[in-house]
């Protein structure tokens, strides 16, 4: 990815860190993935069954160093 697409962004859902390349779009929301997983879960009424959520998570740490 890209630097843009690895930019730390916070999720206005659930104040998460997340990559901004890693949020997806469900019902007109722009949502990180653990936001995202939930409200699929959530419309379609069945565990969400797909690894493509998976993967590292942006830490703190990795804003902290984006700043200096």
């Amino acid at each position: 990815m890209d630097d843009e697409m690895m930019r730390v962004i916070k999720c206005k859902y659930c104040n998460k860190l997340e990559y901004y390349g890693e949020f997806r779009w469900l019902s007109g929301r722009m949502l990180c993935r653990d936001c995202y997983k939930s409200e699929w879960e959530h419309e379609n009424h069945k565990p969400y069954t797909w690894h493509d959520l998976d993967g590292k998570r942006p830490s703190s740490e990795e804003v902290n160093a984006d700043e200096d």
